[in-house]
Parts: C-alpha cells; structure tokens; sequence
C-alpha cells in the first residue's frame, strides 16, 4: 500500500475515538464520519475521477476498499438486530406510538439481517470486480 500523506485511519481512531471509550456519542461521531468520508469519495469522483482514479490499478485498488467497507458492515448490522432482540426481549419500557413494539423492533431487526446479507453480497461484487481488475494494466508509450 502507498505511503499516506494525510492521517491514517488507526491515526484518526487513536486520536478521535480511543478504545475502549465506546460511549453511544463515539459511536454515533464514528458513523457519521464514516458516512461522511464516502461522501468526499462521491464527490471525487462525481468532480474528477480521471484526477482521483487515473489507471486501472486505481479502480482496483478502489474497489478492494469498498470491499472492506462493505465486508465490515455485515457484522455491526448483525450486532444491531441482536441488540434490538435483545432489548425487546428485556425492556418493559419500550412501547410503540402504533401497534405492538415488539412487532416493530423484531421487524427492524428482520430488516437488520437482511442487510447482513446484502452486504455481503455486496462485498463480493466489489471482491469480483478487483480480481477481474488484477489481469488488466495500461500500456506503457513505448510499447504500443
């Protein structure tokens, strides 16, 4: 991997959200700037992606991270189903503006696990497209 000239992530971690402070508002600040980080790739790629992915190899190398990101998030969306059980199952307080809570947040949780799967399927695509990437490279001027 290329040397960076900007913070690394264990950096930002370290420094932003330090184990083991798993507070509700680190996890909350964690999610949102992992939100937000896809948002400047959007817009790099929206804004100059000749600039942001100029070779082959940059896609690929893309690609394999979208494959981590979306690897990585199966396992809190399967933590976020079994919490939300969990939670159903011991929390007298939970009730619903309309129906039954725990028809709502077993239903949530349904949708949680699906998303386990999507994202799953989803990292093997990006997992697919960076093998197929592997056997592709630009020509250098003197060899065409």
């Amino acid at each position: 991997m290329p040397e960076h000239e900007h913070p690394v992530a264990d950096e930002l971690i370290a420094k932003y959200w330090p184990h083991p402070d798993y507070s509700k508002d680190r996890v909350a600040s964690a999610l949102d700037t992992a939100a937000e980080l896809l948002r400047f790739v959007n817009h790099a790629l929206i804004n100059d992606s000749a600039g942001a992915l100029p070779h082959v190899q940059d896609i690929q190398e893309a690609a394999y991270r979208l494959k981590l990101i979306s690897s990585r998030m199966a396992q809190p969306a399967e933590l976020l189903a079994r919490r939300l059980v969990r939670m159903t199952d011991e929390d007298p307080t939970l009730y619903a503006t309309e129906g039954d809570a725990n028809t709502h947040t077993h239903a949530a949780a349904e949708d949680l696990n699906s998303a386990v799967l999507r994202s799953t399927h989803v990292a093997v695509a990006f997992d697919e497209a960076f093998n197929k990437l592997g056997q592709v490279g630009h020509r250098l001027p003197d060899e065409e």
